[in-house]
């Protein structure tokens, strides 16, 4: 009995002892859970991109100022450095020198044109009456319905009502104007206030807070000459547009000059400044000018004047601008029509002006990030 149970214990000792075999991990099925990871992932994506439209809303009156300043920044660092490199020029200084400069040039622009948008205002409501009494043989022509007609003679029977109604919309948009105005001229000084600290000492307070949160000297290092990298491609994106829009302005003061069209200057200046809204800038600065020409020539020329400064900004963004930045900047053009729209509700014209700079530093961060797949390139460009 003894012997049969040694041998029992022999047999079922290696069996005891033996690892057991390993089930390969493809052989097992999926967890259930992982397309409600997915699913988890993406609602955390879309809320926090939900709470960022918030916050950017919410906090516009610093937010504006702050990224204006920055890509000014950008623009004009390059000068400071070239005259601190070269020159020996303290950065105090040649900082100064540029917000001096830009100050008296921007108040310049505005003492110089003010009376005349002022004048303009003055006269719109006679203006109004004008551009129908033109555009009459238009409608004709056009075969418009009876109701359309009569809708316009009432629309001209209010903008001939007494003086007093007048006065009172003026009334009202001059208190507007004067609201507007000190929220304008707040956000303007905030903005040349952080660009002169940001000229002055940017480059050490970036430098700074690098070091602060990546201890490691090494990656601190790369990460430095990545954002380095990437203030100087911004940096060549913004002066080559910018380089664009003067040359633009020029060209549209020469034809709409020898067109004979009245403060050709003042419209040049225009179209090279809504010339940074993609698509929507050309649009409305057509339809402003087609409304003045209208006060000053016959109907066909003032057409014509249109379409000459309209056709001049499409060349520009069809021709000369994919020329000169190249394939390596176009954007793909559902995304920057999207991109302008939503940051326009959210800020309105800044939101406009500030849109495609935003989109550009987008991009241009995500091609230092590691994407082998490529997948977040295919968003942002046009092929």
């Amino acid at each position: 009995m003894t012997g049969i149970l040694e041998r029992n214990a022999e047999n079922i000792e290696p069996e005891l002892t033996s690892s057991p075999t390993p089930v390969p991990l493809s052989g097992l099925p999926q967890s259930p859970n992982a397309p409600a990871s997915r699913s988890v992932r993406i609602s955390l994506v879309i809320i926090c991109f939900l709470l960022t439209l918030q916050f950017a809303q919410a906090a516009q009156q610093i937010l504006v100022p702050l990224l204006l300043a920055m890509f000014f920044r950008t623009l004009l660092i390059p000068v400071i450095r070239s005259a601190q490199a070269r020159a020996k020029v303290p950065r105090w200084l040649s900082s100064t020198i540029i917000m001096l400069t830009l100050f008296v040039g921007l108040a310049t622009i505005v003492v110089s044109y003010s009376g005349l948008i002022s004048k303009w205002f003055d006269e719109l409501p006679g203006r109004i009456q004008e551009i129908h009494q033109r555009t009459m043989p238009l409608k004709r022509s056009l075969h418009r319905v009876s109701e359309t007609a009569e809708s316009i003679a009432k629309i001209a029977e209010v903008s001939t009502s007494p003086q007093r109604s007048v006065s009172v919309a003026s009334g009202s948009l001059l208190v507007s104007v004067i609201t507007e105005s000190s929220e304008v001229l707040a956000s303007f000084a905030l903005f040349f206030l952080i660009l002169f600290f940001m000229l002055i000492y940017g480059d050490q307070s970036v430098n700074d807070m690098v070091r602060f949160f990546s201890p490691h000297e090494e990656r601190a290092n790369q990460l430095l000459e990545t954002i380095s990298e990437a203030e100087h491609q911004v940096s060549v994106y913004l002066i080559t547009v910018c380089s664009i829009n003067i040359v633009l302005a020029l060209v549209e003061f020469l034809a709409l000059s020898l067109l004979g069209m009245p403060n050709a200057l003042l419209w040049g200046l225009v179209a090279g400044f809504l010339n940074f809204i993609p698509y929507a800038g050309a649009l409305v600065g057509a339809a402003a000018l087609g409304l003045t020409a209208l006060f000053t020539f016959p109907l066909t020329q003032a057409l014509t004047v249109t379409a000459v400064f309209y056709g001049i900004t499409v060349v520009e963004g069809s021709v000369l601008t994919p020329l000169v930045l190249g394939l390596k900047l176009v954007l793909n053009p559902v995304l920057v029509l999207v991109w302008v729209v939503l940051w326009s509700w959210l800020w309105g014209i800044a939101g406009a002006f500030l849109a495609v700079p935003l989109l550009v530093t987008a991009k241009l961060a995500v091609e230092h990030l590691h994407d082998p797949a490529g997948s977040f390139k295919r968003i942002f460009l046009s092929t």
